[in-house]
């Protein structure tokens, strides 16, 4: 049967629906990756342009306002970076047009994009909240594909009940309903539904998240979270006091330069936070639910 309001869950389109075969377009997610890498070019460009307005005699306020925002912009990189971790994860969301269908043999096969991803009699369908970062993962095979994405900000719950994630998890662990489209354009509970009909699932099970790193580490977190943008701020400080270091190097080499080196320690603290607190655990949680799904395929 076909729906007559596709939107199930933001901007996820279920395309088709029926007992066999499920069709959905997911919209891509570039945003994150593309912010990230961004805070880091101009984390390093800020030096150049500081020396560039001070070479072209700017006014106070200008440079004043660089300083600042050079020290501020080593920031954008943390605001992302759970989704750009995820992103490189084995819990990678799928993007284009996905198809899941069911063959007369008992295997699900999994198509992205016209390309076949995965084949196989195992399945699972599994929700995760990873430190707010809340996903459905659908599992084909040794294949685990994030199909539904809801990072929660804040301590406010609004969104979080709007997408009715909790409602979601409710009736994948008791089994979901047949597909229906009466719920609200937000909801990600019909796609819950459709998948699991498409699967033929039971009760699935829990995945608890994996606990973090930590008190001690989360108090490191957050001590370079806000010392990053005061070591810029001071070198970009001594950097306006004393312009003509390094003459010997064009302006502009010599600022993208300095540059570079102050992004270094931002590159190695943020890449170590990326792995430890985010991918390690995305991939650890992902070869969690492919083993529920192999476990389930022998019972």
């Amino acid at each position: 049967m076909s729906t007559p309001r596709p939107v199930v869950f933001y901007r996820t389109t279920l395309l088709e629906v029926s007992d066999e075969m499920l069709v959905m377009k997911i919209p891509g997610g570039w945003f994150s990756t593309w912010f990230f890498f961004t805070g880091i070019v101009l984390a390093c460009a800020a030096p150049a342009v500081l020396l560039y307005l001070e070479a072209r005699g700017a006014p106070d306020l200008w440079l004043i306002v660089t300083l600042v925002l050079g020290g501020i912009i080593v920031m954008m990189p943390w605001n992302v970076v759970e989704r750009v971790a995820l992103a490189w994860s084995r819990l990678a969301p799928a993007r284009g047009h996905v198809a899941l269908r069911r063959a007369d043999d008992g295997t699900y096969a999994l198509t992205i994009n016209g390309r076949v991803e995965a084949r196989s009699r195992r399945r699972g369908l599994f929700f995760l909240d990873e430190q707010g970062v809340n996903v459905l993962v659908l599992v084909i095979g040794d294949r685990a594909t994030t199909i539904a994405t809801y990072v929660q900000t804040g301590s406010s719950g609004m969104n979080w009940s709007f997408s009715q994630f909790d409602q979601g998890r409710v009736e994948l662990a008791h089994g979901a309903n047949p597909f229906t489209d009466t719920w609200p354009a937000r909801s990600v509970v019909p796609l819950v539904r459709a998948v699991s009909q498409v699967l033929q699932l039971g009760p699935q099970p829990a995945i608890a998240a994996d606990g973090g790193l930590g008190i001690k580490a989360t108090l490191a977190t957050i001590f370079w979270i806000l010392g990053l943008p005061v070591f810029h701020l001071i070198a970009l400080t001594w950097l306006k006091a004393n312009p003509h270091v390094g003459e010997a190097v064009p302006l502009l080499s010599r600022g993208f330069l300095l540059g570079v080196l102050l992004v270094l320690p931002d590159v190695w603290i943020l890449s170590r936070h990326l792995k430890r607190s985010w991918l390690d655990p995305f991939n650890r949680k992902a070869d969690e639910m492919v083993n529920h799904a192999r476990a389930a395929s022998r019972d």
